[in-house]
């Protein structure tokens, strides 16, 4: 998905007042301050008190459902193949998760308490995100990409985000510090 494209989604969005976080690569890519990688999609963060206005204003950019995850998670498309992953958020309630974290919900995906921190800018526009720990910490507990690697190596570059396992061994991938800066 190009930045522009990006640019245009939230600016429409914003229009219609829905609130909308970027989370995701362009997240990474928002504190970064400058795209550093291609991106398949857009994930959003939106409140679920927004849903139906969210779902009209995309309905009407030509997007439709096109991966049904959850309730509180889905992934959209439309003609051209731009794809935005939609998530939901419970901004009205807080609660502990199992790890006793304090996070939104119950009506919701568990975003922790403070997640929505962020600041960054796509293609020179201001846009609100996820912070650099949080993008940390969520890239973990699944099969890792190239992608992955990326991201969480330039954030920790950058913020001195400590590295979670497994982005702190050695493990069989080459030296991704290296290959962010693209040497070796």
């Amino acid at each position: 998905m190009e930045a522009s494209t990006v640019v245009r989604l939230l600016d429409e969005l914003e229009s219609h007042g829905i609130e909308v976080w970027v989370d995701g690569g362009w997240a990474v890519d928002a504190l970064l301050e400058e795209q550093t990688r291609p991106h398949n999609d857009l994930d959003v963060v939106i409140p679920h008190t927004q849903r139906e206005l969210f779902n009209e204003v995309v309905a009407s950019r030509g997007f439709q459902v096109d991966v049904f995850h959850t309730g509180f998670n889905w992934e959209l498309v439309d003609p051209d193949g731009d794809r935005i992953d939609v998530h939901l958020v419970d901004l009205t309630a807080t609660r502990l998760d199992r790890y006793g974290i304090p996070v939104y919900g119950p009506g919701g995906l568990e975003y922790e308490v403070g997640c929505f921190s962020g600041d960054g800018t796509i293609a020179g526009r201001l846009v609100r995100c996820l912070n650099a720990e949080i993008l940390v910490r969520y890239h973990t507990g699944y099969e890792l990409a190239d992608s992955d690697y990326h991201d969480v190596h330039a954030l920790h570059e950058r913020f001195d985000v400590p590295l979670p396992y497994p982005y702190d061994s050695d493990g069989d991938r080459t030296d991704w510090a290296n290959r962010l800066h693209g040497i070796g």
